[in-house]
């Protein structure tokens, strides 16, 4: 595509020379401007330029007032994702504190039932208890 045919009207999206890479370049020649082309704008009455300019100024109020719904509509969808994601953070960290909880409450009772099971044995046989004390001592004396 040489500079001189850029921007020509005589070329339609079809023609092999016009077409762009992609979707963009299709795009620029089947875009119509809103109130139709500059021919018919300068052709038209001052009455019909007036109401096709006040049509369009209604069009983008209306455009913009649904902007603003879109905008309010996407900020609760926001708020309302934030709130369901603290919520189950919330749910995932009450879960996980009562497994802790449990696990640390089954830990303590098999810690209780070693040190009974432990002090039963100590009773039971008192001088082999008092000779392994000597020899725990003895080799952490040497580590030190």
């Amino acid at each position: 595509m040489d500079k001189d045919s850029i921007g020509d009207p005589r070329r339609t999206p079809n023609d092999k020379q016009t077409t762009g890479p992609g979707p963009y370049g299709q795009a620029a020649f089947s875009a119509q401007p809103a109130g139709g082309s500059a021919k018919d704008a300068a052709s038209m009455s001052p009455a019909k330029l007036a109401d096709a300019a006040d049509k369009t100024r209604h069009d983008f109020e209306v455009l913009r007032e649904d902007l603003a719904k879109l905008t309010e509509i996407v900020g609760q969808l926001a708020q309302s994702q934030a709130a369901s994601t603290r919520e189950q953070v919330m749910d995932a960290v009450g879960v996980a504190k009562d497994k802790i909880a449990e696990g640390a409450a089954a830990t303590q009772d098999k810690l209780v039932s070693l040190e009974a099971d432990l002090e039963a044995q100590i009773r039971r046989n008192p001088l082999s208890s008092v000779a392994i004390a000597l020899v725990i001592g003895l080799l952490l004396g040497k580590m030190s």
